[in-house]
């Protein structure tokens, strides 16, 4: 979409930049580029003023000036400091500290407001909310949002986060969850199986048919592993988080293959680690297979020479 320039290209603003088009913007604010590859924020003075009452910004650090009848205040910087919307952002690969800071410090300015669509000002070490809503996504999946580049994961689940951002271990993304002000259990679930992973580099801990284990594994079968617990257990295990997201439960899977290629197994393991109930039916005549005739749980559908594993479907 197309943003219409509050200012004319090459406009001087009060610090000596000069404006360039417009990257990202709403009705209150834009961010601009500036010559030299830099960046400047530009917002209204009732934008202004709402930061100012809040306390999140002080005297001199955005500087007001006057355009025709119109009057704005703005802050600039180079490519050095981050400066853009968590609703538009690539994944740092860096400096997640210095934002994790600024999440904390927000918060303990505001408390309320949402952020999930706030401005990132690194120089400031403030996240600035542009709406007036009380936080809809915790802070927490702000977090796992800005470390994945817009990913709507909660900086809880350091092993989902962890096989997305292969470069950085278990240890350090905890230390950063808890710059931010989010308290992380000494070893979640889903960090067990990463940290079991990356300290032994063997499942010899593990037994492929215990299902009482801590941690879901399917041995053999790490993307098929991978794929249940981030669309079906991570969001089982966190209701709540996924709730505020919309989200009430997994949706429906469908695992298909010749058999014997261990679709049945597969379900069999995460029924069991889930504790859903089972239930079979068969294609060929039977009831429609839709998730209110299945009310069970998984269903473990055979027609012909075809096998199906269907789920998951919990209530």
């Amino acid at each position: 979409m197309t943003i219409e320039s509050w200012l004319p290209v090459g406009c001087e603003l009060p610090d000596g930049a000069l404006c360039g088009r417009p990257l990202y913007g709403a009705e209150a604010w834009q961010i601009i580029a500036t010559r030299g590859a830099g960046r400047a924020l530009l917002v209204t003075q009732a934008l202004h003023d709402k930061w100012a009452a809040a306390g999140l910004t002080r005297p001199g650090d955005l500087l007001r000036f006057q355009f025709g009848a119109q009057a704005f205040y703005e802050i600039s910087w180079g490519l050095s400091r981050r400066l853009e919307s968590l609703s538009d952002f690539a994944s740092p690969s860096g400096r997640s500290e210095a934002f994790a800071s600024a999440l904390r410090e927000t918060r303990s300015i505001d408390a309320a407001s949402a952020l999930q669509d706030a401005i990132y000002v690194e120089t400031l070490g403030r996240l600035l909310p542009t709406c007036d809503a009380q936080a809809s996504v915790t802070d927490d999946v702000v977090l796992g949002a800005w470390l994945t580049g817009g990913v709507l994961v909660s900086a809880r689940s350091i092993g989902r986060l962890q096989r997305m951002l292969t470069w950085i271990d278990a240890v350090p993304l905890r230390d950063v969850a808890r710059t931010a002000g989010i308290e992380i259990d000494e070893m979640t679930q889903n960090e067990q199986r990463g940290a079991a992973s990356a300290s032994t580099g063997s499942h010899a801990n593990l037994s492929a048919g215990d299902a009482t284990a801590d941690v879901f594994r399917l041995f053999g079968r790490t993307g098929l592993e991978s794929f249940f617990h981030e669309h079906v257990i991570d969001i089982v295990q966190n209701r709540a988080r996924y709730q505020a997201l919309g989200i009430e439960f997994p949706s429906p899977t469908i695992l298909h293959g010749p058999p014997g290629c261990g679709k049945t197994f597969a379900f069999e393991r995460l029924i069991e680690y889930l504790g859903w109930r089972v239930s079979h039916r068969s294609l060929d005549g039977g009831e429609p297979l839709h998730p209110r005739n299945h009310p069970e749980g998984v269903g473990d559908v055979r027609t012909g020479d075809q096998e199906r594993a269907v789920g998951p479907r919990d209530r």
